[in-house]
């Protein structure tokens, strides 16, 4: 069986199908979007510059998981679903914003996203997103501020720690956390040092560093994400390895006083990090 490239449904690794719509009015239909509601008109109007109209069948795969993340969406039209194994499908639809993996650096898909209606986009890829984020600031704050807020919710809604939670005490656990972006080469704990806080990874590569070998090299390993560590310092002792950024990376931070409260409130939390 064979066919044209242009009967294959675009994926981000097939061009999508463009639409030369020259009535079509980008910044108008961004000016919608909740998350950009807070942007000033000329960086509204930069970014919309830079989105191309991009249109999917039903049944396209618009993401698939662990492929390199380059390009953020935002639906027009139609429905997608996200589709992550384990866990129940999430319903995407017009006024969704998908993609936040690639507002990071090293950003692997972190799940699949089929079109269930024809789906009508804006994509936006990396490169001209980041040109806009370089002339305005506040469009990389509320980019950052949706990966933030995605990163938290699929980190509650999956992780071990999370089930152990009703809803409303995950949005309270959530919101004793800070936000923090580090970035390549960041140590965040450092051996003999006690940590400034509870942290738990997020996204990105976070390396471990232990004592240097026989030959001189140093073991280091990967920490996987959703990894609470810091908490032995919080406990009165020093870190005994120095943990740093391999790449960006994004991170839950508690300081000290919020994980004091949290350990009162929730024994639960305390026993599980002891163990």
């Amino acid at each position: 069986v064979s066919a044209d490239d242009d009967d294959l449904p675009p994926t981000e690794s097939a061009s999508g199908l463009l639409m030369e719509d020259p009535s079509f009015d980008a910044y108008a239909k961004m000016a919608t979007f909740r998350l950009f509601a807070a942007l000033g008109r000329d960086a509204l109007i930069d970014l919309a510059a830079s989105a191309e109209l991009v249109e999917f069948v039903p049944g396209a795969m618009v993401i698939v998981k662990d492929e390199k993340a380059f390009a953020l969406f935002a639906i027009l039209e139609g429905t997608a679903r996200v589709i992550v194994r384990g866990n129940p499908e999430i319903r995407l639809k017009e006024g969704d914003i998908f993609g936040e993996s690639s507002l990071l650096d090293e950003g692997q898909r972190q799940a699949d996203v089929k079109a269930e209606t024809p789906l009508m986009c804006l994509r936006i890829d990396k490169t001209n997103r980041e040109s806009v984020m370089a002339r305005h600031p506040e469009v990389e704050a509320a980019l950052f501020d949706l990966l933030a807020r995605r990163l938290v919710t699929n980190l509650m809604n999956t992780s071990p720690r999370g089930q152990a939670f009703d809803q409303q005490a995950r949005l309270e656990l959530a919101q004793r956390f800070e936000v923090r972006r580090a970035g390549v080469g960041t140590a965040i704990a450092e051996k003999g040092r006690r940590s400034d806080g509870l942290y738990v990874i997020l996204a990105g590569n976070v390396m471990s560093e232990s004592d240097r070998l026989a030959d001189g090299e140093k073991s280091e390993f990967r920490i996987a994400r959703g990894t609470a560590f810091g908490h032995a310092s919080l406990m009165g002792a020093a870190s005994e390895v120095t943990i740093r950024a391999a790449s960006e990376a994004v991170l839950l931070r508690m300081p000290a006083s919020g994980f004091a409260a949290l350990a009162a409130q929730y024994p639960p939390v305390l026993a599980y990090l002891s163990e």
